[in-house]
């Protein structure tokens, strides 16, 4: 009986794994049809695609015996036609015929050419694949406008055509497509209105996303009124203007799913209630309404509970917000987790206000005008910013505060006076703190450095801090900024700072730091800057440093020469293909759930005048000696640096020659050896250099004719003034060796010709790098639109993983904590 019941018990066991070996040798015995076969190896011959790269259409086999439903990226059904092609990331160029292989797959029912490097339009013929249902196109790089007919393949249910360049107006014949679910056309250039666009009958999507375009005109209230499964509406970073109250009124309750809406970064311009939305979307989690022209109505006597919300995420930031109401903080007791109210010139936190500790996870409240107390940072706070506001001192009844889970604090530019916030040292997981440019004052807290196995970047500069830095640096230490700039410290430069073996930023300038040349800095080093200090003494080490871009140890008492330094070392001030190597951008930072963008600020010295540089783009490269006391020749290893832009040698004893190896600097800007005992001529090579903006070799003793140039007749006589031995333009003193037999007066005309030519170009150039240089707010601008530029051509992908991934994962991350 009992080996019965055993038996029995197998059979049941092994039975549905019998059925299932039986279902799949069925299906490897499906051989795909032959014509359909023949269709992929004519499109594999069509297509021009890199083979290092491809992982599917390299693999398809040529033999006549072979399968093609068993190929790589190939889907087939039952009877062997093919429905599926995954040709995503293949490294296909050019583009398609309209006689194309592919629009004869009439079975065809799901296809992905995404990630691809297209560079045509999207064929009219795709509309032959009447079978589609699921089009991916993302990032394919096509352009053009979207084919009318494609509104003809009516059983398309997901349709990605995000990351392109398609122009022009949206299809109005999209409105035919009723079973659609999720329509991304997202990061094109879409332009004109939407509203002519009748979505009728489509009442199973559930994700709209026509973000990243120039689309225009008010948002229609088809949108959200016929599609009651909608989840998801994207319309972020477009031109739509109008009233919020007119889209969101009592009619997008029809919504029973909707979750997410995202209308950042448009024109509209109205006074709304909150309250109202999170009535009428009562599952609302997401909302986004950034960088608009809105205002918030506080004065509502609405009575609904807001802790009864579902809200996870709400960004408010860059609007006309002027007070945050005190019901704010109850929005959903237990959901809550993001709040951003930045950029809103808020003067006030209404009263009464409790800041919830169980669940916000974010807060931003950054570049407003709020004053008062600093406010403590919720307790399960992964993520605050109170920056450059009016706050002072918090409570001093924090002592016993801890945030475990805190790990980004900025308090920068505000009004905080005394010693530092005591609650700081509780907080043993912060990645990023920022307190600069406050009233700080007392010694450095052992604690930053010895618990530093978390922080990457810490930013005091510009406060009243005294006494030394500790030499308390953990072996463990994950330090890649630290910033103590404009303060009062004394001493030396800890020894055990060698221990940072990340470190890419050190600014310790405008102190009273004493002390010889620290030779123990990390070899990770990006930018030193020790200018403005008390260290004196020979250089006494030649250490490599392949990552340098900047070097600052101006104005100290530094002595001796400098071939010590190891110039040939500093592979970040080469040029790209040469030696340099590769690093990672400085003013970035990653915490557990999101990236953050923040400023190493230093100062340079240029024709005197002091220039901050509040960003320090990758490409900047600078070595600033001047205002010390060193003696010797120039090393001619110098003219190695060939990315090098900024070159201040200027206020020292450096004597012999200008090294003719400085002609080999092509990139450089900026010279000054102005102040020095340098003797001989300048080299014809620095005529060569054509992107000088400045250049000051005065009070030396260089003597001879000022060599022609496309720039160096451009620069004012005080540029070469105090060498008595120089002469020829720009200065007022001709050259006199002229050899007899040349006609004197014609070298002379052709001369001007030349100069005037050139000057012609110099100015150009020269005024646009001058401007790029010295107006901050343009340099801004033009880098930003460059920026962008190479955003929009090269890292289309990565920006929509950021979008698309990125901030759910600060809303899953949240969540959790």
């Amino acid at each position: 009986m009992a080996i019965s019941l055993l038996l029995q018990f197998l059979f049941i066991i092994l039975l549905p794994q019998s059925i299932a070996k039986t279902h799949v040798t069925d299906h490897a015995q499906t051989h795909c049809i032959e014509h359909e076969k023949n269709l992929l190896l004519e499109l594999k011959n069509q297509l021009v695609f890199n083979s290092s790269y491809s992982t599917n259409l390299v693999q398809w086999n040529v033999d006549e015996t072979g399968d093609c439903c068993s190929w790589q990226g190939v889907g087939c059904d039952d009877a062997g036609h093919v429905i599926s092609l995954w040709l995503k990331d293949e490294a296909i160029s050019g583009g398609f015929n309209e006689s194309s292989s592919l629009f004869n797959l009439k079975f065809l029912k799901k296809l992905s050419l995404s990630n691809n490097l297209f560079s045509s339009s999207l064929p009219h013929s795709i509309t032959n694949l009447e079978s589609l249902s699921h089009l991916y196109l993302s990032n394919a790089t096509f352009s053009g406008t979207i084919p009318l007919a494609l509104g003809n393949l009516t059983r398309l249910v997901h349709v990605d055509l995000s990351g392109n360049f398609f122009s022009g107006a949206i299809p109005l014949a999209l409105g035919n497509l009723t079973r659609l679910v999720h329509v991304d056309l997202s990061h094109n250039f879409f332009s004109g209105s939407i509203s002519s666009i009748h979505f009728e009958g489509l009442y199973k999507i559930d994700t709209i996303d026509l973000s990243y375009n120039s689309l225009s005109g008010s948002i229609p209230k088809s949108i959200s009124t016929l599609f009651s499964s909608l989840w998801q509406l994207d319309l972020h970073n477009n031109q739509f203007h109008g009233q919020l109250s007119e889209f969101l009124d009592e009619d997008i309750s029809k919504l029973h799913s909707f979750h997410d809406l995202d209308l950042s970064n448009n024109l509209l311009n109205d006074t709304f209630q909150l309250e109202k939305i999170l009535t009428i979307i009562p599952y609302l989690e997401n909302l986004d309404l950034s960088n608009n022209f809105l205002s918030l109505n506080t004065s509502s006597s609405n009575k609904f509970s807001m802790n009864k919300s579902f809200l996870n995420y709400l960004d408010l930031s860059s609007n006309k917000i002027g007070e945050v109401p005190s019901w704010i903080w109850e929005i959903g007791e237990l959901t809550f987790s993001y709040l951003n109210l930045s950029c809103n010139k808020l003067v006030d936190l209404q009263q009464p206000y409790n800041i919830p500790s169980f669940s916000l996870g974010v807060l931003d409240l950054h570049s407003n005008q709020l004053r008062g107390e600093l406010p403590l940072p919720p307790r399960k706070a992964l993520y605050v910013d109170y920056s450059n506001n009016y706050f002072h001192n918090s409570s001093p009844n924090t002592g016993s505060f801890s945030s475990v889970d805190l790990q980004f604090l900025s308090v920068a530019n505000n009004s905080l006076t005394g010693p530092f916030p005591t609650f700081i040292c509780n907080s043993t997981s912060l990645k990023f703190l920022d307190l600069s440019f406050n009233n700080l004052s007392g010694s450095l807290p052992s604690c930053l450095f010895e618990n530093d196995k978390n922080l990457q970047v810490l930013k005091l500069g510009r406060n009243n801090i005294n006494g030394g830095i500790p030499d308390k640096f953990s072996p463990n230490c994950s330090l890649r900024t630290l910033d103590v700039s404009h303060n009062n410290l004394v001493g030396d430069v800890p020894l055990s700072l060698k221990s940072c073996s990340s470190l890419a930023f050190l600014n310790v300038g405008s102190n009273h730091i004493d002390g010889n040349f620290p030779c123990l800095l990390p070899s990770s080093l990006q930018v030193l800057v020790l200018r403005s200090n008390r260290l004196h003494g020979e250089i006494g080490c030649q250490k490599s440093w392949p990552n340098l871009q900047i070097m600052d140890i101006a104005s100290n008492n530094f002595s001796g020469s400098l071939h010590p330094f190891n110039f040939t070392s500093w592979g970040g001030m080469v040029l790209e293909g040469e030696t340099r190597p590769a690093r990672f951008k400085l003013g970035t930072g990653m915490t557990n759930y999101t990236s953050y963008n923040y400023w190493d600020e230093v100062t340079l010295t240029i024709k005197g005048l002091e220039l901050k540089l509040v960003k320090i783009w990758p490409e900047f490269t600078s070595i600033d000696f001047s205002c010390n006391n060193f003696h010797g020749d120039i090393p001619k290893a110098i003219g190695e640096l060939s990315s090098l832009y900024l070159l201040n040698l200027s206020h020292n004893a450096l004597s012999g020659s200008i090294p003719k190896s400085f002609g080999e600097l092509r990139q450089l800007g900026s010279l000054d050896l102005s102040m020095n005992l340098l003797t001989g001529e300048i080299p014809d090579e620095i005529a060569r250099l054509t992107f000088l903006v400045v250049m000051n070799v005065s009070y030396n003793k260089l003597v001879g004719k000022i060599p022609l140039g496309s720039q160096i007749q451009t620069f004012s006589a005080d540029s070469f003034e105090g060498n008595i031995g120089l002469c020829g333009l720009p200065l007022s003193i001709s050259c006199t060796n002229t050899p007899p037999q040349r006609n004197v007066e014609s070298d002379r005309e052709i001369e001007w010709d030349y100069v005037f030519a050139a000057a012609g170009y110099a100015v150009g150039i020269g005024s646009f790098s001058w401007v790029l240089l010295f107006w901050t707010s343009f340099r801004d601008k033009y880098f930003e639109k460059v920026e962008d530029v190479f955003e929009k051509i090269f890292e289309r992908r990565q920006n929509r993983k950021r979008r698309h991934g990125g901030r759910r994962a600060v809303r899953n991350q949240v969540r959790r904590q």
